[in-house]
Order: structure tokens, then C-alpha cells, then sequence
């Protein structure tokens, strides 16, 4: 119910994007397939930026105050959204770490849902930071778009072996 009322605020909202009835759709009909999969601890802002190199060279993850349960794929729609702008082999690392080269045909299809959702929320959730904020997640909405192949494509164009 969160997400779809999330994506009802974008679509009421001002800051629309051109073609966004292709995710709206996606998601309208693949939202179900989301929490289909036991609930785990989450970061809840995993990415590129809450990491840190601790004094003994280790890698330390930072800023747990978004913590919640829930999805345990949930958590990777940060790649898209931050990572891919860092580093492809980043989070093509942290893909087949957490599956151990072994990524799930499933966890494409709804790791897609929740990256269609973001895109367009995110635009939503950046009003409150002004202009240059909204322009930054129309941005990073745009770059969804063409790495899924406005959605056509369950698997990121930048994911590969």
C-alpha cells in the first residue's frame, strides 16, 4: 500500500516526466511481486555513499537512522540510483556477492519494480529540496529509464559478466 500510494503522490504532482506512463504501468502491473520474499533487517540507505575506510582499511557501512525491515531486494534499487553513477563494477560486486554468483531470475523482475518505483518517486520526494534537487532525481529517472529500456528489460543494461 506504501508504494502504490507513493507512486498516486507522483502522479498527482507537478513534476511529471515525459513517457512515465510506460513505469507507471510497469509497475501498476508487476507491483505484486514485490514482498514476495521473507522480510530481513535493512540498512534502508544502502550505497556507494554510506560506506567509509576505517583507520584499520577495512570498509564500514555508516548512517543506519533509515533502518527498517522489510523486502531484502528492496535495498539493491540504491545501485541504480547512486551506484551506477560511482562504479558499474561496484554494484555488479555487490549483486553477485549477495547471490554468490548466483543471481535469481526473480530478483531481476523485482529488483525492476522497485527501480520503475524510485525513479518516479524520487522526483516526489526531491520537491521538498527545490529545483536543482528535482532536476538531479529527473535525471537519475532518465538514466532508469534507458538502463532498463523504459522497462522493457527486467535486467540493467549495465549488468553484465
Amino acid at each position: 500500500m506504501k508504494k502504490k500510494l507513493q507512486l498516486q503522490k507522483y502522479i498527482e504532482s507537478e513534476h511529471r516526466i515525459q513517457g512515465d506512463e510506460i513505469a507507471i504501468e510497469f509497475i501498476n502491473q508487476n507491483i505484486h511481486k514485490i514482498w514476495s520474499r521473507p522480510p530481513v533487517y535493512q540498512h534502508g540507505d544502502f550505497h556507494p555513499g554510506n560506506l567509509i575506510l576505517t583507520p584499520g582499511n577495512k570498509i564500514g557501512v555508516i548512517d543506519f537512522n533509515r533502518w527498517e525491515i522489510g523486502d531484502p531486494y528492496e535495498e539493491f534499487y540504491k545501485l541504480e540510483s547512486f551506484g551506477t553513477d560511482v562504479s558499474i563494477p561496484y554494484c555488479i560486486g555487490q549483486i553477485d556477492a549477495y547471490f554468490n554468483d548466483d543471481v535469481s531470475d526473480d530478483f531481476w523482475d523485482i529488483l525492476a519494480v522497485y527501480v520503475a518505483h524510485a525513479a518516479l518517486y524520487s522526483i516526489k520526494w526531491a520537491e521538498r529540496f527545490g529545483q536543482a534537487e528535482i532536476e538531479n532525481m529527473v535525471r537519475i529517472c532518465s538514466k532508469a529509464f534507458y538502463h532498463y529500456n523504459n522497462f522493457r528489460n527486467s535486467m540493467p543494461n549495465w549488468y553484465y559478466k
